[in-house]
């Protein structure tokens, strides 16, 4: 929930200001809170998104002289029928959880010690990669190999289990032929036990059908799923039900506590924007 600078007119009263008011409550659950209030005229400022754990120091909204202040870098948690975060205690009939997901980082043996891209910091890259090794065979890791195969990297793509494997087989194989036929090494059933430094940049100690082997690139990225930012919330205390996937919902996105809601990827299902 993102949006730019804007001057809006309060053509009804103080309607828009209340509806400012419960956005930022809604994304408050993530870490940034807003104080009430209430007024007519205009509001100009920002509307701030906390979902992909990069806040905004110290932003703040005016409404004709009166200043809404978020406070940002304070997890909003849970506690009991209310939300406290900062100096701030949030009390309101309704709370909807949208604190997103992050990008998974598997316990491989080694990782810590070497560095490595997720499908959110490889876009930060301004260097193209030599030999871009990719563990992950879904849409996100097969589309960064296809990205940077025609960029001019060499790519491997390491899959535990089958590339594409939940989407339509027939179609799966298709593009996975395409991806071939680029110069793109895709290894299915394959797993990743290790991961250790290299000369060359990284090296990944692999096994499939019960033999290892090295494959050896000069960068790594992690394509293995993201993984719902439940953590730091307090959802015990508030009695809501939920899993390392997210937080259990109906099919109106109504959480176990009929009060709170949860949307997105903290939701569960599918992690794709198109899906949230």
């Amino acid at each position: 929930l993102r949006s730019s600078s804007a001057k809006m007119a309060a053509s009804a009263g103080g309607s828009v200001v209340r509806f400012l008011t419960s956005v930022l409550l809604a994304v408050g659950i993530a870490g940034s809170v807003a104080a009430q209030g209430t007024a007519t005229g205009s509001v100009e400022g920002r509307v701030l998104n906390v979902g992909n754990n990069r806040y905004l120091n110290n932003a703040k909204v005016t409404v004709d002289g009166t200043t809404i202040t978020t406070y940002t870098n304070e997890f909003g948690n849970f506690r009991l029928n209310n939300v406290p975060a900062g100096d701030v205690t949030i009390r309101a009939r309704r709370f909807v959880i949208a604190a997103g997901s992050r990008a998974m980082v598997p316990p491989i043996p080694g990782l810590d010690q070497v560095p490595f891209f997720t499908n959110e910091s490889i876009f930060e890259n301004e260097v193209l990669p030599a030999h871009l090794l990719i563990v992950g065979g879904g849409p996100i890791g097969l589309g960064m190999a296809q990205a940077h195969r025609r960029l001019g990297s060499a790519v491997t793509v390491v899959e535990m289990a089958q590339p594409f494997g939940r989407d339509d087989p027939e179609l799966a194989a298709l593009v996975l032929q395409q991806l071939a036929a680029e110069g793109i090494a895709i290894h299915g059933g394959t797993a990743v036990k290790a991961v250790a430094k290299d000369p060359a940049g990284v090296r990944l100690t692999v096994e499939q059908d019960g033999q290892r082997r090295d494959i050896v690139g000069s960068h790594l990225l992690l394509a293995a799923g993201r993984q719902a930012n439940v953590e730091d919330l307090g959802l015990e205390a508030a009695g809501l039900a939920y899993s390392r996937k997210g937080v259990t919902v109906d099919r109106g996105l109504r959480s176990s506590n009929r009060r709170v809601y949860a949307v997105g990827d903290v939701a569960g299902g599918p992690h794709f924007t198109h899906v949230a």
